[in-house]
Parts: C-alpha cells; sequence; structure tokens
C-alpha cells in the first residue's frame, strides 16, 4: 500500500474512520470518474474535512497516471448539508 498522505503531528490514522472513507470514496469518486471518462467535462466532489480532501487528492494524482480524464475531477472541502 503507498503511503502517500502525510498526516500532521495531530493527526494519525486512527482519526479516519476507514469504513466512512472507502463508503465516500465509492460514492463521491467514482461517479465523478466514470463522468469525466464518458464526457470529458470536469466535475467537482465536495467533501466536508480536510484531510479526506487530502486523501482523495492524493488518490486521484495516482489515478491520473493510468487514466487521464481523472485529472478533470476536483475536491473541494464545503460545509455539510443540513439533515
Amino acid at each position: 500500500m503507498l503511503d502517500i498522505v502525510q498526516l500532521g503531528p495531530a493527526e494519525t490514522r486512527e482519526d479516519i474512520d476507514p469504513v466512512l472513507l472507502t463508503m465516500l470514496a465509492v460514492n463521491r469518486l467514482g461517479p465523478a470518474t466514470i463522468r469525466t471518462a464518458t464526457n470529458g467535462k470536469a466535475q467537482t466532489v465536495s467533501v466536508d474535512d480536510e484531510r479526506i480532501a487530502r486523501i482523495f487528492r492524493a488518490a486521484l494524482d495516482e489515478m491520473q497516471k493510468t487514466r487521464r480524464t481523472d485529472r478533470l475531477v476536483d475536491i473541494v472541502v464545503a460545509a455539510p448539508e443540513p439533515a
């Protein structure tokens, strides 16, 4: 496993729920990368945590090496929508 994301001194791997991270990746990154691959238009994925944004950006950096359209996906940090 590549350890690309550098965590700050106060952050640990335990701070990020791996199940939540996987669900976010499947539910947000997956559809965005499929859309950019099929229509060639930019997509924005919003997350509510800067750490998750850094992880997603690092994943996209790696994925772009084999699928150039993943460069069209932008990750932004936004406040969560009210329930």
